[in-house]
């Protein structure tokens, strides 16, 4: 499958980090299946599938010295289990950014979802925490990366206020994309765009 093009969140130029952070607030994707909390509205980006690229919604916020995103993608077999693409995309995620894959433990949203979480490390040095879900027929990726480091307290508010929500199931992979491909270099140190990458499934 080709190369995903890179999106709009470059971790380069970051302001001060508030010390008086207003309050979050949530904003819900029903038609995708989720809802996270952001600080103020995030930008949306709803790309349909094209080719042997599947449907996916990605919403970011680059605000305050933290980036915050959630990938949302259609194109999963019916079989996919979250042991299975949850270590694939990680490794995938760390490859393109350059980094490594950090320690993976288990993840569970507030309802009971479970999932997977990691850090990306790169230098040595935590860069971004990840955790990855399957629910609805469909790969949800969130992340978080803040010039605070990986304990920033708004980070891992970020994260936990992710939660999966009832949808339609999503739509299969494309005719397309049926078989096994690699994934293709990336030359970004984009956090969308590597969700992106991570998240495409085959």
């Amino acid at each position: 499958m080709r190369r995903l093009a890179a999106l709009a969140i470059v971790l380069v130029g970051f302001g001060m980090a508030g010390c008086n952070a207003p309050p979050m607030k949530e904003y819900d994707y029903p038609a995708w299946g989720f809802a996270a909390s952001f600080w103020s509205p995030p930008k949306v980006t709803d790309s349909p599938a094209s080719g042997s690229e599947p449907h996916y919604l990605l919403v970011e916020s680059d605000q305050a010295g933290r980036q915050f995103a959630v990938y949302a993608g259609e194109g999963l077999h019916a079989d996919a289990t979250i042991d299975a693409v949850g270590p694939d995309a990680a490794q995938r995620m760390a490859k393109s950014m350059g980094g490594k894959v950090g320690p993976m433990t288990y993840a569970s949203t507030g309802a009971g979802v479970l999932g997977r979480e990691f850090e990306i490390d790169r230098n040595g040095k935590p860069y971004a925490a990840v955790r990855v879900f399957i629910a609805n027929g469909r790969f949800y990726e969130v992340a978080a990366q803040s010039v605070l480091g990986p304990d920033d307290p708004a980070a891992k508010d970020f994260l936990d206020s992710f939660r999966i929500t009832a949808a339609p199931r999503g739509a299969p992979p494309p005719i397309s994309a049926q078989t096994n491909a690699a994934p293709g270099d990336a030359a970004s140190t984009n956090v969308a765009d590597l969700m992106r990458l991570a998240g495409r499934r085959p």
